[in-house]
């Protein structure tokens, strides 16, 4: 990503520019804006930048690109791109896998001892045609996370109705720098994401080392008791090889690098455990928690008479836990300085529908609107001792019913399947955990409101 003098000069290419006449229409004085286009000043806000880019006409994509290029300036290139990862990980997790579905052709056994494949869909039929050979038994994978089309092949097995045991060991090139090691970890969560969401026991490991270091030009291999596909770094050529000796010298590799890998440090949790989770991670947490809902967190601002009345109808052990998660959540928001951060489109969704919006897949019971204001007053109230902050708007590319929870050693995100349901993906890898956090304790100022201008905000929605 180029900075915004660069980027500037690249879309205003062939147009006819008068500073003077683009500062007159941007409101702003010729000599400041003649040294923001020539890269001796950074631009004072977004909304200039919208400004020259309507002054010069620029299509959609230059305008974005322009936009893009001011952020990038004015918070430094590495956490721009930290910043960005995570956006592109929020747009793009919930866009699936893709229609690609396999079939089972043949079995291993039919296969010659020794075969070679020399192009990527036949060695993913080959992958795929391997699966039916492991029945209960473990799975090795020793490739890169990026392998093509990996969760379409474990996917369409399970719509088989097969149940898979995967052990996926994967590398990371430790000569990357910071920013990039911690954007790697994230694109490997996005790309293994639709497995975690299968029914397949997944347990994944990953080490910080060049992958390609052993048994050049066949790095990567998939290994089962029926037999071992050697694999190319391009992913076009393999080796498929039934030979029990060769096959034990792989295993030996597999479980000594296991040893010295980190678990990757994700569980998929189904909705109906989503509450107990979320208490876990509560209960056994002793620092600061960073969080991101549409709706504001409600919950430590409640009391047992007003969970009763949204747990009408449901198992008392629901109410149970309930009570014992609003109280917990708000024994350590009062001990551990936090931010709790929802958006203004929100808190006017429960003032209007009375949704409790916390677990939304628990409960479709609402407040009524005297419970409502009673709740936004004790906002008001709590809003500097717990930490919440009211956005003015959405942000990054989030879906309004995403929950992120984040400290520095665990948190969760939920999120939703392919099939809309909500699931909770429990994270404790500290590179993942620390570009969420990152993320949320450093949104642009012009993007929340002061705590003056959102209690005064509530104030009127009370009115």
């Amino acid at each position: 990503m180029k900075e915004f003098a660069e980027v500037y000069e690249e879309v205003s290419q062939g147009k006819s520019v008068r500073v003077y006449e683009m500062a007159d229409f941007c409101q702003i004085a010729p000599q400041s804006l003649y040294q923001i286009l020539n890269g001796k000043r950074k631009s004072t806000s977004r909304d200039l930048v919208l400004r020259i880019a309507e002054y010069l006409q620029l299509r959609p994509k230059e305008r974005e690109k322009l936009v893009n290029s001011y952020f990038m300036t004015i918070i430094g290139k590495d956490v721009y791109i930290r910043r960005k990862s995570v956006t592109n990980f929020f747009d793009s997790y919930k866009e699936g896998i893709g229609d690609l579905r396999f079939f089972r052709t043949s079995t291993i056994e039919e296969l010659p001892n020794l075969m070679t494949i020399s192009n990527t869909l036949d060695l993913a039929q080959l992958v795929y045609n391997m699966f039916f050979e492991t029945k209960k038994e473990v799975l090795c994978m020793y490739l890169p996370s990026t392998f093509p089309i990996l969760a379409n092949l474990v996917r369409s097995y399970e719509k088989e109705g097969g149940q898979l045991h995967i052990e996926h060991i994967f590398g990371i090139n430790r000569q990357k720098q910071d920013t990039e090691l911690e954007n790697s970890t994230l694109r490997t969560l996005q790309n293994l994401i639709p497995i975690y969401m299968g029914t397949t026991d997944f347990k994944s490991y990953y080490f910080y080392e060049d992958m390609d270091s052993f048994m050049y030009p066949f790095p990567y291999y998939i290994l089962s008791h029926a037999g071992l596909i050697q694999i190319a770094s391009d992913f076009k050529n393999a080796i498929l090889i039934k030979d029990e000796k060769i096959q034990s010298l792989y295993y030996a590799h597999f479980n000594a690098q296991r040893k010295y890998s980190t678990p990757f440090n994700v569980e998929l949790t189904k909705s109906n455990q989503i509450m107990k989770n979320s208490l876990y991670y509560w209960q056994n947490n002793q620092e600061s928690v960073v969080s991101y809902r549409y709706y504001p967190f409600l919950y430590p601002l409640l009391d047992e008479e007003l969970l009763k009345e949204t747990t009408m109808g449901m198992d008392p052990d629901f109410l149970a836990e309930s009570i014992e998660y609003m109280d917990c959540v708000r024994a350590k928001l009062e001990a551990y300085p936090s931010k709790l951060l929802f958006t203004f489109e929100g808190i006017q969704k429960f003032m209007k529908f009375g949704y409790l919006g916390e677990i939304d897949s628990m409960t479709e019971n609402t407040f009524n609107l005297r419970d409502r204001k009673e709740i936004i007053g004790r906002l008001i109230d709590k809003y500097d001792e717990y930490g919440y902050m009211m956005l003015k708007g959405m942000f990054g590319g989030i879906d309004p019913l995403i929950q992120l929870m984040v400290t520095p050693s665990r948190g969760y995100v939920q999120i939703f399947n392919e099939h809309k349901q909500s699931v909770f993906l429990g994270i404790r890898n500290e590179k993942v955990l620390f570009l969420f956090k990152d993320y949320l304790e450093n949104i642009p100022e012009n993007l929340v409101y002061t705590p003056q201008e959102a209690k005064q905000l509530l104030k009127r929605l009370l009115e």
